[in-house]
């Protein structure tokens, strides 16, 4: 297969940096949003947080783990749909799954190459195509994007979101998960969530379903999300560390042109060919480095759909195995790293910082309380007796005064007591 090559010139060598860094734009994302073509799974009319990576008219890429699988990795596709925005040509539309073909290579627990290919509209010849993002992105503007249906039955959408990607703290991603740290040049680590108030999908934040690469003016389709890692909580809601993993496309291109049988557009800037190295995605058996090393007893790793909770739970493991359950807690012994970088993690902190202000503002109440109830006893307590106008007192100052006293009144001055001679 020869793989289809769009591409421009960039305007220049000072918008690019040697690695996959981000340069400053002078548009927003949103300017060339509607330059691609998205969509999200839907099962059995449901929508689902799975998104969709299109490659054109009649072939996407989604997370393996999205599908019903059984132990030969053969999926039921009964009810499986395609919803696809109207980027592009304007129009959306929807289509059923004709077949769904695993990447040979992936692993259930550890969920590398955590890819399945999908045909739709069979037969029909190609209107349109996205382009790839090269294996590399060099140069290139990466932004997260979440797609969301508003009314699945009148296929309208929600305005996508999206989020400029930064290279995250290294050591958090690999404490997070050792296959994210064995294959660092194929899998993206971010660390933000799309927050969806009032949504009926998910009361918590999602992970953003697809990488979006800009290349000049060009959208490209850079990584699909395949797993969320956390520590200190059991959902997105509430956690003290947090990143999400992306599987990079761009060196499975082989693959994907082996299975769809037919070209591939890629789009990059010819100046800079060795940069993207674009020859390392001409092997169809390409996969993921597996790894025998162990990440944090306390992470959690959830995938497939987060909406509604229905996310599940994931394990990391040495050994390939489609077939095992997704229901496990990752073994480690990996130290865990304070987050400082991640801006949606201070739920947990945000709790503590409420729960103290009520403990001040009850013991306030307790003081001003206590206070109160000292001024009413205060208040209704008998007046002080006089000491001197006590009986047995007035007797005892008679005897130092030289008249009499009468009706125990006070005497007029009080004389010292005659020293003794």
């Amino acid at each position: 297969m020869h793989v289809r090559l769009e591409f421009q010139w960039l305007a220049g060598l000072l918008a690019l940096s040697p690695v996959r860094a981000q340069v400053g734009d002078t548009e927003p994302f949103s300017t060339y949003i509607n330059n691609v073509k998205g969509g999200v799974l839907v099962k059995h009319g449901k929508q689902t947080s799975c998104s969709l990576a299109v490659i054109d008219s009649s072939a996407a890429v989604v997370a393996a783990s999205c599908l019903d699988l059984d132990s030969n990795l053969s999926a039921d596709l009964a009810g499986t749909e395609l919803y696809l925005d109207g980027g592009i040509d304007g129009t959306a539309a929807k289509h059923s799954v004709d077949s769904a073909t695993v990447h040979p290579a992936y692993n259930a627990t550890s969920l590398t190459n955590n890819l399945a290919v999908l045909a739709f509209n069979s037969g029909q010849p190609i209107a349109w195509r996205n382009s790839l993002a090269p294996p590399y992105l060099f140069g290139a503007i990466t932004n997260g994007v979440h797609y969301a249906l508003a009314d699945t039955g009148k296929m309208t959408w929600d305005t996508p979101s999206y989020s400029l990607y930064s290279n995250p703290t290294t050591p958090q991603c690999n404490a997070l998960s050792a296959v994210y740290a064995a294959n660092p040049d194929n899998v993206m680590c971010f660390e933000r969530l799309v927050d969806m108030p009032g949504s009926q999908l998910t009361a918590c934040p999602v992970p953003y379903g697809i990488m979006y690469a800009k290349i000049d003016s060009n959208i490209t389709v850079a990584a699909l999300h395949s797993f969320s890692a956390l520590t200190g909580g059991s959902d997105l809601c509430s956690y003290s560390q947090y990143r999400s993993f992306y599987t990079l496309l761009g060196r499975y291109r082989a693959f994907l042109e082996q299975t769809i049988g037919r070209d591939i557009s890629v789009y990059y800037d010819p100046a800079f060919r060795d940069q993207y190295d674009l020859d390392s995605a001409n092997d169809p058996g390409f996969h993921l480095n597996e790894t025998t090393a162990t990440v944090s007893l306390d992470v959690k790793r959830l995938t497939d759909d987060f909406y509604a909770g229905q996310a599940t739970e994931s394990g990391e493991s040495a050994q390939p195995s489609a077939a095992e359950s997704s229901s496990k807690t990752l073994p480690s012994d990996a130290s865990q790293q304070p987050d400082a970088g991640n801006g949606n993690s201070g739920s947990s902190q945000r709790t503590g910082i409420i729960v103290g202000v009520c403990i001040a503002v009850l013991g306030l109440c307790a003081i001003g309380a206590i206070l109160y109830y000292l001024r009413w006893r205060r208040k209704r307590s008998p007046n002080v007796v006089d000491p001197m106008r006590n009986n047995d007192f007035q007797d005892m100052l008679s005897t130092f005064h030289t008249g009499p006293i009468t009706n125990h009144d006070p005497p007029p001055v009080y004389q010292e007591h005659p020293p003794d001679s």
